[in-house]
């Protein structure tokens, strides 16, 4: 830890909390559940133990650390250690990336460290399912946020071992020139990141490899990242390094921030299962606006009523400040209670809002202009909001996870931030962008590439697949020229999708059964395995088949990019020549999907999984549009897919 870069990092702080308006300030807050608490007791000498809710929650500043785990983890908080923690925690057993974000800390005056590693119970999975359902208020409260980017272990440390970049050589003037100049100085071209990030760079940044980085990165208001030439900043407002020469690249927050900036009032009947927000904005002409409510995360325990009534009136100065956001804890105040809430400019006119103390209904939803006005605002911004979600998705599906049962769980946080503008959560998918967001596709097939032991969503969410997933730039999401056959007579209908949570986090693992159910335009067609043809260049070898690539044969042959490899042996494993069925789901584009022995959707219903999908060439459709029909002959049927 160098002076210099202790200043610097000083430097960019304050900037960042005195200038930057699209930043949050650094008001002090309510601990997490648990957090490391140390002081130096003496020079060199830093005590440091396990705080829990059980002592008194003070309102603080805290850090958090976002790390790589490693193949091994010396340290951790489990059901044995847990007390022995409370008590201490000896410095000596405290890995080197903890013990390098803790002294950080300390020359940044802050005494609080959250890591997920010794702040979740890691032997409890009730623990563990609560605690991740919380990690985004974590990451988003907290101070700043200490990345140990270019370590790939807990051993590993955040300051990299000495690497001077600067280098001072002799100047030799010819003689007789006279010159205050005696040595020069020049140093080593710094390494920067670009993203996605190149498979060259990922041994220089492993953090910026790992799944359930990316959410930390994209929620915390601040990260320091402890790169192995310099450090680098983060923020809402400003990506930079030591050196400035950090170069532009396409910001996750920044298509985050897109989303969150749809502003929508929920249904309510959404409320009663979260932490409410009251948003209150500066200069509001409209009065019931001006009191709305917006979701902000899930209530996944019980909370004790006087702790929640504690906790909320702990500090009256922030809340209700205008163009602050207000999380109070469940179950909710009384609106009464609320301090400011007679200040609220028009909260009166919030249909039901007589009823708030419990959130659990708005009289009057959906009779006056209150609902009308959501729809409108949600339907004009939501293509943007939802096409930033599927570039995020685009971002974050390549990244590495230790589980395959993380795949959703690591992308929580971001997902219950985005429910409020997106509408309702399916695995990975939204209620409102639906017929979108099922045009994924696996970005590069691997003879590797087989789908989870344990599928990780039903069929038709991209958490299903394992590794890349892409959609296509060039498809409009709101579909409106007209097509051979009439796409408003073929554009599918949604009749429900459903989705069960696993655990205690809506956003988490998902059960087995989720469903759509959908009415479309239905074509069978047949599954080729593709041979490769050496006779076509003179070669006498056998044909082979290609494991990667595939066709579906109807009235045209045309390129099918599976979820998985279709011929290799196993549950998933389809033969050559099977029958299947292409769901239209856009002019251009059809699900392509396998008959199924699932039993989640009413006997009268056939059931399918989808194993890819496919795509009339742009060239076809340019050529051939009101002259040719890829889709003639297909039936209109009423089908469900798990």
């Amino acid at each position: 830890m160098s002076p210099a870069g202790l200043q610097w990092v000083r430097m960019q702080l304050q900037t960042c909390l005195e200038q930057h308006a699209g930043c949050p300030g650094n008001g002090e807050v309510v601990l997490p559940k648990r957090v490391l608490e140390f002081h130096e007791v003496s020079p060199g000498i830093i005590s440091v133990r396990l705080r829990t809710e059980s002592n008194d929650r003070t309102i603080k500043k805290f850090a958090a650390l976002s790390h790589c785990w490693g193949s091994h983890q010396a340290c951790t908080t489990t059901k044995a250690t847990l007390e022995d923690h409370k008590r201490g925690i000896p410095w000596s057993k405290i890995p080197r990336t903890f013990r390098d974000g803790i002294r950080f800390c300390l020359a940044l005056g802050i005494h609080h460290l959250w890591i997920d590693a010794l702040c979740i119970i890691q032997d409890d999975p009730v623990d563990w399912q609560i605690e991740s359902a919380r990690m985004a208020d974590i990451y988003q409260n907290a101070d700043v946020t200490l990345a140990a980017t270019h370590s790939s272990s807990d051993s590993g440390g955040c300051f990299p071992e000495h690497h001077d970049l600067v280098t001072e050589r002799a100047l030799s003037l010819p003689d007789g020139i006279a010159s205050p100049w005696r040595g020069i100085q020049f140093r080593e071209k710094a390494r920067h990141w670009t993203m996605p990030l190149p498979k060259s760079s990922s041994p220089s940044y492993p953090l910026l490899t790992r799944g359930w980085a990316f959410q930390e990165r994209i929620l915390a208001p601040r990260v320091v990242h402890f790169c192995r030439d310099e450090m680098s900043w983060e923020c809402n407002s400003l990506s930079t390094c030591e050196c400035g020469g950090l170069p532009v690249y396409n910001r996750a927050r920044d298509l985050f921030s897109d989303i969150t900036k749809v502003e929508t009032v929920v249904p309510a009947h959404a409320l009663t299962r979260y932490y409410p927000v009251v948003d209150v904005p500066d200069k509001s002409t409209d009065p019931a606006v001006a009191a709305r409510i917006l979701i902000d995360g899930l209530s996944t325990e019980p909370v004790d009523h006087n702790t929640a009534r504690r906790n909320a009136l702990a500090n009256p100065a922030r809340r209700f400040d205008p163009g602050n956001r207000v999380h109070v804890e469940n179950p909710i105040l009384p609106f009464s209670e609320l301090p400011g809430y007679e200040h609220l400019p028009g909260y009166e006119h919030l249909p039901g809002y007589e009823h708030l103390p419990g959130y659990g209904h708005l009289p009057g939803y959906g009779q006056g202009g209150y609902n009308h006005r959501w729809n409108r605002r949600f339907q004009s911004d939501q293509p943007t909001a939802s096409r930033r979600w599927q570039q995020m998705v685009e971002q974050y599906s390549p990244l590495l996870l230790s589980k395959d049962t993380d795949r959703l769980p690591a992308l929580s946080g971001i997902a219950s931030n985005a429910q409020p503008h997106l509408g309702s959560y399916l695995a990975g998918l939204w209620s409102s962008s639906l017929a979108s967001d099922l045009l994924w596709r696996v970005s590069q097939l691997d003879v590797g590439l087989r789908s989870p032991a344990t599928p990780q969503g039903p069929s038709w969410s991209w958490a299903s697949s394992r590794g890349a997933v892409r959609y296509w730039d060039d498809l409009r999401l709101d579909i409106t020229r007209p097509e051979v056959g009439g796409w408003n007579e073929r554009k599918p209908v949604f009749k429900s999708a459903s989705v069960k949570p696993a655990g205690r986090n809506p956003f988490g693992e998902v059960a087995p059964g989720g469903n759509v159910i959908v009415e479309g335009y239905l074509l069978s067609a047949k599954v080729h395995y593709v041979r490769t043809r050496p006779w076509l260049t003179g070669s006498s070898r056998a044909e082979e088949l290609d494991p990667l690539k595939y066709e579906v044969h109807f009235a045209l042959d045309l390129p099918l990019l599976t979820d998985h490899v279709l011929s290799e042996e196993g549950p998933h494993h389809v033969p050559d020549g099977t029958e299947v069925s292409m769901l239209l789901v856009h002019p251009d584009v059809c699900l392509v999907l396998l008959p199924s022995e699932g039993v989640a959707t009413p006997p009268a219903w056939a059931t399918y999984r989808r194993i890819g999908i496919v795509r009339q060439p742009a060239a076809f459709a340019q050529v051939y549009t009101g002259a040719v029909d890829w889709m003639v002959g297909s039936v209109k049927e009423c089908i469900g897919i798990i």
